[in-house]
């Protein structure tokens, strides 16, 4: 997985999926075409979109701002 040091500190890329699973709330802020809402919907416990990202998905999981 990539990774960049910053300031002392390393950032590491995680699996999607896993994270997805792990967090408690996703928040979506940019409308990647690479990536599956709908798959991201079924697997977040609950998604917070501010880019309109999940147009046409119906779940009560989704909150579009």
């Amino acid at each position: 997985m990539p990774a960049l040091d910053l300031n002392q500190a390393t950032l590491r890329s995680v699996d999607l999926f896993p994270a997805v699973r792990e967090a408690d709330i996703v928040v979506i802020v940019t409308d990647h075409s690479s990536y599956s809402y709908p798959e991201i919907v079924e697997k977040a416990r609950l998604v917070v979109d501010t880019r309109n990202a999940t147009r046409g998905i119906v779940s009560e999981k989704v909150l579009k701002i």
